[in-house]
């Protein structure tokens, strides 16, 4: 299980029940940020006299959680956590909260529906709802609630016009707010009881009354002390507590602030919308604010990262240049116990054509690693801005492998920081990756230094002579991995790499432990998000020069 695979449960003297259901909007977490995400989910128990079961998830879709240990929770219950199953209350007020959405916009097949489509049209976001929790809960005696999908905060331009794309749930594919909309007016037209929350609307209407100061909602990665950098002064607040200032803003996550007026919208819509869960509305609770609950959202644990971003290149890894021009830089770094600047365990070599160029890397030795508490790698990579959405794809040739040593490990890598050529034993920056480990998973990475695996993978491409095409997409809502033919893994990668760096990341290609791979038909296609990221950075200038 993820860690990030959280189930609360409220405890009240209420005996109406609440079970949500949803993404990572609606989810607990357990992070490490300085301003950690809490989903609204967490927050319901303060404005509802009922007991709470959050069994949301980050990274699903209304399609995808049905794959989930907690779609299972919902319909037969945990007995060993307590945790009833849905509709086992009979006599009492039971409500299922329906909260997806941002997930079933994405393109990858396992979380995908089309907004388009009624209730009775198999794929769609419409059809979706209704047979997996609309006629589930009718059929157990609870009341569906149908929430529309949270805005995504557009703090480049927080207006009625910056809500009318994506940030608005808005696609190409079409509106899925509004696909919410008309079914639940489609449903209560059949006579089936379903309740609606707006919470699109109320969310965008939210944002733009607060301005500026909307962002104080939203988790952020990092912080660094006031005294560096440009304040923020075009709000009312300035974000700053005990000298610290918040960098790395995650504008589809909550902090437990934008938890609580989430939750206070809620309950404020079923009031104005005489849904059937106003009668649990509790009347002594008044709407969050900045000065009480913005500083009950700061981490009091966080520490700001020592971390300089390179500023020039390795004067011993040839610099790769792929078909599209692209530079990539190579680097070892981590607990390799060996000088990597010297070492001959470490080896990068270019191969293939001008026109189809590959590089193999050769880590050997027992050099490197990926452990439970430290890694080693020999990495290319660009850095990126650290909001901007692209697509790394490459295929990886295995030549040689130590395919009984657990700590070997090729693939994609999108990490959070990056050190030149430095043997450190200490705990680096978080990561995603997607590629070959020994127990075969279809993606991992760390987050807040934890280890983490994405579901098991079916092939293990650990032959040499195997040939596996690898993916990462990256989005402001995390991340997509494709390992092979292996499915897609989303579930847990919704984290930010803004921790250590809050201004980049860095994507490339890795080999660790007695493993040669070569790297060919290397791709990186990018959508700027905020800042330009049509010509990122790279830090060519090399030692010495």
């Amino acid at each position: 299980m993820n860690s990030t695979d959280t189930t609360s449960h409220s405890t009240t003297t209420s005996r109406a029940t609440i079970w949500a259901v949803g993404d990572s909007t609606v989810s607990a977490f357990n992070d490490v940020f300085y301003i950690p995400r809490v989903g609204y989910g967490e927050a319901l128990s303060r404005y509802f006299d009922a007991e709470v079961i959050n069994l949301a998830r980050s990274g699903s879709s209304s399609t995808s959680f049905t794959a989930l240990d907690a779609y299972h929770t919902l319909l037969n219950g945990d007995p060993a956590a307590s945790i009833p199953a849905l509709g086992t209350r009979p006599g009492h007020p039971q409500f299922l909260l329906i909260a997806f959405g941002h997930n079933d916009e994405k393109a990858d097949p396992e979380r995908h529906t089309d907004p388009n489509g009624d209730r009775h049209t198999p794929g769609s976001f419409a059809w979706s709802l209704t047979e997996h929790y609309i006629l589930p809960a009718l059929e157990r005696g609870v009341r569906p609630v149908l929430c529309t999908p949270i805005a995504r905060l557009n703090a480049n331009d927080n207006t009625a016009n910056g809500y009318l794309g994506t940030c608005g749930h808005i696609t190409d594919d079409g509106d899925y707010a509004q696909a919410v909309r008309d079914l639940a007016a489609a449903l209560n037209e059949d006579n089936i009881p379903v309740d609606l929350l707006d919470m699109t609307r109320a969310t965008i209407d939210l944002n733009i009354g607060m301005g500026a100061d909307a962002q104080w909602l939203h988790a952020f990665g990092s912080a660094r002390p006031a005294a560096t950098g440009t304040p923020d002064t075009a709000g009312t607040h300035s974000g700053e507590l005990d000298g610290m200032r918040p960098i790395g803003l995650d504008p589809t996550h909550t902090n437990l602030f934008g938890a609580s007026m989430h939750a206070w919208l809620v309950a404020r819509l079923a009031v104005e919308q005489h849904s059937a869960m106003a009668g649990l509305v509790r009347q002594d609770v008044e709407r969050p604010t900045y000065e009480h609950d913005f500083p009950e959202s700061i981490n009091p644990t966080y520490v700001i990262p020592e971390y300089t971003p390179p500023q020039t290149s390795s004067t011993r890894w040839p610099l790769f240049r792929d078909a599209d021009g692209r530079i990539w830089q190579g680097s070892a770094f981590g607990n390799l116990g060996v000088d990597p600047e010297t070492s001959t365990d470490f080896d990068a070599t270019a191969c293939g054509t001008e026109d189809s160029p590959e590089l193999t890397l050769k880590v050997a030795g027992n050099r490197g690693k990926i452990a439970g508490n430290d890694d080693g790698f020999l990495m290319y990579f660009t850095q990126l801005p650290s909001d901007a959405e692209f697509t790394l794809t490459a295929t990886a040739t295995l030549e040689a492998i130590d395919a009984a040593n657990e700590q070997v490990s090729y693939g994609l890598m999108v990490r959070d920081d990056m050190l030149i050529d430095c043997d450190t034993p200490a705990m680096m920056g978080d990561y995603v990756a997607t590629g070959y480990r020994f127990r075969p998973v279809t993606g991992f990475g760390r987050r807040g230094g934890t280890l983490i695996s994405g579901p098991a993978a079916t092939r293990r491409y650990g032959t040499v002579g195997e040939r596996v095409r690898l993916e990462i997409h990256g989005t402001e809502d995390g991340y997509t991995l494709r390992f092979g033919d292996n499915p897609a893994a989303t579930q847990g990668f919704d984290y930010r790499l803004t921790t250590v760096d809050p201004e980049h990341v860095y994507v490339g290609f890795f080999v660790t432990r007695n493993a040669t791979v070569t790297f060919g038909d290397v791709r990186l296609r990018i959508v700027a998000r905020g800042r330009s990221a049509d010509e990122p950075r790279n830090t060519t200038t090399q030692k010495g020069q």
